[in-house]
Formats: structure tokens, C-alpha cells, sequence
């Protein structure tokens, strides 16, 4: 299922496919894919730009990766809050650039997630509390937040606190 649903999307979704004039145009229905058994969603939506779906009731509860998953994904911005995400291992770079993006993710469950580098990093628009995050087995924070102009969200519940020194946030101003 997973090469399946990875073939799919590179010749559906991705632009920088080597043919993107076979690239697919209507996506109706994709809210309600059966995505179960997809493990890897690495780059999924990468410079998606046509369509603002709603993929809120997506079981993602096998995925482990989601590394670039709306990366440049400059228009979307709906709900994600009811996602499983306590397998997630990897969220480097997962709304760089998503610049509307601007959800409530405090529900997820990160505590398996050891990598959020670059995870906000260019999302105008996000500013939501991650203050519910149970981050203790994260281990790469770099430039989490970095020109994420909107974000001023307290972190101090999180543990370790106070958070390392590499979790970088807009150049604008320093806060915790």
C-alpha cells in the first residue's frame, strides 16, 4: 500500500515529478482516503499550492514519518487535530513554509517524536498553544520556530525546561 500510495502522489501531487503534465487536477474524495496502512508521508504535499483539503479524518496512526509533509504547502490551512500521531518519529520540516497554516495541534501526542527541526520554520501564520507537547524524547530542536513571525505561544511546561538552546525561534524578538 505504502509504494502504492507514494507512486500515486509523485505522479498526482508533486511538481517536481519528471512529468507534471500527467499530474492529476481533481482530487475530490481525498478526504476520505484509506491512508491505514501508510507508514511514510515524507514530502507528501511538498509546493502543493491548488487545493485546500480537508484531511482532518485521515488514520495516520501507522505513519512514522512525517518529515516535509506540508512543506511550501502555502495554502493550506485546515484542521489536523483529530490525527494519531504517537507513532511519529520524524516532524523536521513538516510546515516549513506552510505560510497560512494556522491550527490548533495541541491534542497530538509527540512523545515518540525525537525530531522537530525547522517544524514551524516560515509559518507566518501559526500561533497556536503546543503547550500540552510532551517533547522529553526530542533531540533536534534547531530553528524550530525560526521566522515563524506569529508564534509567541509560552513554552514552559515543556520538559526539559527550559528547552535547549538550539530551539530557535523568529529572529524578531526572544521569549519563553
Amino acid at each position: 500500500m505504502l509504494r502504492i500510495l507514494a507512486y500515486f502522489f509523485c505522479a498526482s501531487i508533486w511538481s517536481r515529478c519528471e512529468d507534471s503534465a500527467k499530474n492529476r487536477k481533481d482530487f475530490s474524495g481525498i478526504e476520505s482516503w484509506d491512508t491505514s496502512n501508510v507508514a511514510d508521508m515524507t514530502a507528501l504535499f511538498f509546493k502543493q499550492t491548488k487545493f485546500n483539503k480537508n484531511l482532518n479524518s485521515w488514520n495516520v496512526s501507522k505513519v512514522t514519518n512525517m518529515v516535509a509533509l506540508f512543506r511550501e504547502y502555502y495554502e493550506f490551512n485546515s484542521s489536523l487535530n483529530q490525527w494519531d500521531t504517537k507513532n511519529v518519529t520524524d516532524m523536521r520540516d513538516m510546515f516549513m513554509e506552510a505560510y497560512t497554516f494556522n491550527q490548533n495541534l495541541n491534542s497530538w501526542n509527540v512523545r515518540n517524536v525525537v525530531d522537530m527541526t525547522a517544524m514551524f520554520s516560515h509559518a507566518y501564520a501559526f500561533n497556536q498553544p503546543l503547550d500540552k507537547w510532551n517533547v522529553a524524547n526530542v533531540k533536534e530542536f534547531g530553528s524550530m520556530f525560526s521566522f515563524a513571525k506569529s508564534f509567541n505561544q509560552p513554552l514552559t511546561t515543556w520538559k526539559p525546561h527550559p528547552p535547549p538552546k538550539n530551539l530557535r525561534f523568529k529572529k524578531y524578538c526572544d521569549f519563553l
